[in-house]
């Protein structure tokens, strides 16, 4: 692809052409041939990405710049490149996601962003993917992405595998040689090596990890049933620069927390949605869509049912779960909490949208705490701080991994001789030996 730069200055020319390369990576817009349905996803992928981002408060003046450059650089592409109608499309887009971002960084506004997000979502689930021309002989990435997902499809939650479609497909573009993808079967550690640095051009070492995860997710159940032998993919993450930004509480600001949201009025949604947080360590999307059949007894204990009933989403799989509420925990009152409960108008607990949902608890988190929205504590933090205070007690890792829902690991009723009553009541002992009530 060639693209007019219009100056006779080398090194700016050079510098420009570097800018642009860099921004065609971003919005995936490198193969001029691609259709919308191969761009949607990852466009829906980069606005989720910005809607997520964490900004520090002296990376403010910098990413405004940024922004400004690939508005400019968008529109060099548009006025410079080969088009097609998928193309402008793509690009308009682009520009749209670019603008929502600026709303949010000098207006905290994240509504464009979200309104953004749900449209390419809606048209997405409208794109019917090409059969791929299988060679029996050639396990490429693609190959295996789509096996895998087909395999997997009854167990991932449809936010996952849209993830991983888009995973798969950046992963075999940076897998692809001279126009064809390599052959796993006979891949090395340099071909991963190379993957890598190819995945960093353009790309946050965060970015770059998640990809990295998602391959070897791919690998190791490529492994596992033989489509390949061995894979080289190991100890390929960036150390340096890939941290998330989300901490933990202290348990200072935890209990500190606790007691404004206890000082609040039973009636108050902040109240139960922030202490729910804390007591539960649920996402805070589980705690939005909890409807007032969630909310029930367990035997003796009283409990959240994070279930994908009446069309509510959940991570994957193993979220779904029951996590006890600890009454007393950090000073949670359970009684008015299921006077609240049953004080609530219609079905949903949080009768509030999903935006303002989330906006208004991190704005009282930060109210509450006196601390500033750059310095990594948010609402999934709480979710931290109770894997912390679980791992330090020595609760044991499957009964964590049962309350966070992480992982495959999760206790089943089965193991209690399919009585659910002793299995909740095992994971509210050990949330009652962690909060120390």
């Amino acid at each position: 692809m060639t693209i007019s730069l219009k100056t006779r200055s080398r090194e700016t020319a050079m510098r420009y052409s570097r800018r642009i390369e860099a921004a065609l990576k971003v919005f995936h817009l490198e193969r001029p041939e691609d259709t919308w349905s191969q761009l949607v996803v990852p466009l829906r992928n980069l606005a989720e990405s910005l809607l997520w981002e964490l900004v520090q408060s002296d990376d403010r003046v910098a990413l405004s710049l940024e922004y400004s450059e690939l508005l400019e650089d968008l529109q060099a592409i548009q006025g410079g490149s080969p088009m097609t109608v998928d193309r402008v499309k793509a690009i308009n887009t682009g520009v749209r996601i670019v603008k929502a971002a600026q709303e949010r960084l000098h207006k905290g506004d994240p509504t464009p962003l979200s309104t953004i997000i749900e449209e390419l979502q809606g048209q997405e689930d409208t794109v019917v993917p090409e059969a791929p021309v299988v060679d029996p002989e050639c396990v490429t990435l693609s190959r295996l992405g789509a096996e895998y997902l087909e395999e997997q499809q009854d167990s991932l939650a449809p936010a996952s595998v849209r993830d991983m479609k888009s995973a798969i497909k950046t992963l075999a573009e940076a897998l692809t040689v001279d126009g064809s993808e390599i052959n796993l079967k006979t891949h090395t550690r340099q071909d991963m090596v190379r993957l890598k640095a190819n995945l960093m051009e353009g790309r946050k070492p965060l970015t770059v990890n998640k990809l990295l995860t998602r391959l070897g997710t791919l690998l190791s159940w490529a492994e596992n049933n033989g489509y390949i032998e061995k894979s080289f993919n190991k100890g390929l993450k960036i150390a340096k620069g890939a941290e998330s930004g989300r901490k933990a509480f202290t348990e200072a600001q935890t209990r500190d927390l606790m007691k404004a949201m206890g000082e609040l009025p039973v009636t108050s949604w902040k109240r139960w949605a922030m202490s729910l947080g804390a007591i539960t360590g649920a996402r805070i999307g589980e705690i939005y869509q909890l409807n007032k059949e969630d909310v029930r007894k367990v035997g003796n204990e009283w409990v959240i049912d994070l279930n994908t009933n009446h069309g509510k989403t959940l991570k994957n799989k193993h979220s779904e779960r029951v996590v006890p509420l600890v009454d007393g925990a950090y000073g949670f009152d359970l009684q008015g909490f299921l006077e609240y409960v049953n004080g609530v108008e219609g079905d949903k607990l949080f009768d509030r949208v999903a935006h303002n949902f989330t906006r208004v608890l991190n704005e009282t988190l930060r109210d509450v705490l006196q601390h500033d929205s750059g310095e990594g504590l948010t609402y999934h933090s709480l979710r931290h701080t109770l894997a912390g205070v679980m791992k330090q007690q020595g609760i044991q890792v499957s009964t964590v991994q049962a309350i966070l829902g992480h992982s495959s690991q999760t206790i089943t009723f089965d193991l209690y001789g399919g009585d659910a009553r002793l299995a909740v009541g095992k994971l509210a002992d050990a949330l009652r030996e962690s909060l120390m009530v």
